[in-house]
């Protein structure tokens, strides 16, 4: 836990002491940038914040150019004082290795800073590419009937048969949104019905997913590399 002692500056007039806590100083780091509400420098000059890196000197932000500006004058942790710029310590000022660092990290942040914009709607999903891929079998069985066999043969861009697994469930889920009355989740509980509008889905859209159709031949039960599906009727 640190305790932050800071002052609220509006003019030499209109001025207070302040004490916050928090976690830890990246918490605190983090609460200062987001009060920001203006540029972090000007033309390279750092007019709205000012982190000292050479000597344990106030540190100090504005957030708008129309509010009060806070000025940092200590930080106390679990163990005593870790900064002071002297103003409550009689003229002594301090500051560990650690906040030190730390002023360095608040300053490097100033100069460059980094947002969590999130990317572009309009972004699609590359096709995976096929130029690697290899074969992959999907088995569809109906266990109370040994004889009721389908194999469904791929060429697939994925390492293994889960992944390939997991890449033509997604196909099968965004064919069925395309369809009225169709319940993407519905399907998964019975593959059997893939047998029905499997030929019908297009074929740039397994390979936006890395799978490439091939074959389908109902007369063979088993398939080494394969995907197993099991239903009964």
């Amino acid at each position: 836990m640190l305790f932050v002692y800071y002052e609220l500056y509006y003019d030499d007039a209109h001025k207070s002491e302040n004490v916050q806590d928090f976690s830890n100083l990246k918490e605190f780091e983090d609460w200062i940038f987001r009060q920001m509400r203006q540029k972090y420098s000007e033309d390279g000059k750092c007019i709205h914040m000012y982190f000292p890196t050479d000597e344990p000197t106030c540190f100090r932000f504005t957030p708008s150019s129309d509010g009060a500006g806070y000025k940092i004058f200590m930080i106390r942790g679990e163990n005593g004082i870790i900064y002071s710029d002297g103003t409550a310590t009689n003229g002594v000022k301090f500051w560990t290795k650690e906040v030190r660092e730390w002023l360095k990290d608040c300053k490097e942040r100033q100069s460059c800073p980094t947002f969590d914009f999130a990317p572009e709607d309009s972004e699609e999903p590359k096709p995976k590419p096929m130029n690697e891929s290899r074969d992959w079998h999907l088995v569809i069985e109906d266990y109370s009937d040994p004889t009721d066999v389908a194999v469904y043969d791929f060429l697939t861009a994925h390492p293994n048969e889960s992944e390939s697994m997991d890449a033509l469930t997604e196909v099968i889920k965004e064919y069925l949104q395309t369809h009225e009355n169709a319940d993407p989740d519905a399907l998964m509980y019975d593959w059997h019905d893939f047998q029905y509008f499997s030929e019908s889905i297009p074929a740039d859209l397994y390979a936006k997913h890395g799978l490439r159709p091939v074959t389908s031949d109902t007369q063979i039960s088993t398939v080494d590399g394969s995907s197993i599906i099991s239903f009964a009727e």
